[in-house]
């Protein structure tokens, strides 16, 4: 038996050593493999979040100018609002809340513009109202400037007719004195 199995023990234990030595070397060539794709993993990673970061920013700079942009644009319709100017042509684009602002101070300039055109249309007719009022004031003081004219002339020619009718009743008065002389 010692002379049989001892052959076939160490030729097992060859075999065995084989078996482990190959086992250690693809242990060592999956590790190396492992960590060559961990490297690659990582690495790929890092660029998908810097690259992320990146397009974070880029989006974050865009939203960022785009509403400067439009806020720029509801301030300067608001102070040539405040300052009366309503000839501004306001331009309403977008559907988020700048949209909506410009749609809102867009129909507060058309109502503006419509009051003040009502405004100058009444301040029109309360022009011309007045100058016809002038006009009737005018020709009231006229007629009765003719009017008191034409009372002196009759208190005038009235005074004249007393001083007719004095005389008269003078002449009278004198004709009877004769009369009587003469009788």
């Amino acid at each position: 038996l010692s002379t049989g199995l001892v052959p076939i023990s160490e030729r097992l234990d060859g075999q065995l050593a084989q078996i482990s030595d190959d086992s250690d070397a693809a242990a060592i060539a999956k590790d190396a493999q492992t960590e060559a794709a961990y490297k690659q993993m990582r690495t790929t990673l890092i660029a998908i979040v810097l690259a992320a970061i990146a397009i974070g920013a880029a989006a974050a700079l865009w939203m960022s100018i785009s509403i400067s942009r439009g806020l720029n644009r509801s301030v300067k319709a608001a102070e040539a609002i405040g300052r009366g100017d309503l000839t501004t042509e306001i331009d309403a684009r977008g559907a988020d809340e700048l949209g909506d602002l410009m749609r809102a101070m867009k129909a507060m300039t058309e109502n503006l513009r419509r009051i003040v055109g009502d405004v100058i249309s009444s301040s029109g007719q309360v022009a011309a109202g007045s100058q016809q009022s002038s006009a009737t004031a005018e020709q009231l003081s006229q007629g009765s400037t003719e009017q008191a004219a034409a009372t002196e002339e009759a208190s005038a020619a009235m005074e004249q007719m007393a001083a007719n009718i004095r005389q008269n009743a003078e002449n009278a008065a004198q004709t009877e004195k004769i009369a009587g002389q003469a009788s």
